[in-house]
């Protein structure tokens, strides 16, 4: 990401070999990069509908802490808000502390009202 934030010429070339070495993971049913990908999607290509899909996915079969937070920031991005419930409830249930998560969850809430 910071690449492309800082205008540098590789930066076009990189995502193009990541979007190739993502595309060759789902070709072979791998699921254990989808966090990152969601990451890719939103992040580097703009794509809030396509990160949130990602995201929803890869926290059904994975449950940490950053794969909640992908997802909240995807749902955000997507403006759909009910499919940050999962991640909102792990957060109320688990007690999790962190400011960022924090601050996501009250976005989130503040959104879906």
């Amino acid at each position: 990401m910071s690449e492309r934030a800082a205008g540098l010429p590789g930066a076009a070339a990189h995502v193009a070999m990541l979007k190739e070495r993502f595309a060759a993971s789902a070709l072979r049913g791998d699921k254990l990069h989808q966090q990152e990908e969601a990451r890719f999607h939103l992040y580097l290509l703009g794509d809030a509908p396509g990160a949130l899909r990602l995201a929803a996915e890869n926290y059904r079969l994975q449950r940490e802490p950053r794969d909640a937070r992908i997802l909240m920031e995807a749902v955000l991005a997507a403006q759909d808000h009910a499919a940050a419930q999962p991640a909102l409830d792990w957060l109320r249930a688990s007690g999790y502390q962190d400011p960022a998560y924090a601050t996501l969850a009250q976005r989130l809430q503040a959104g879906a009202q």
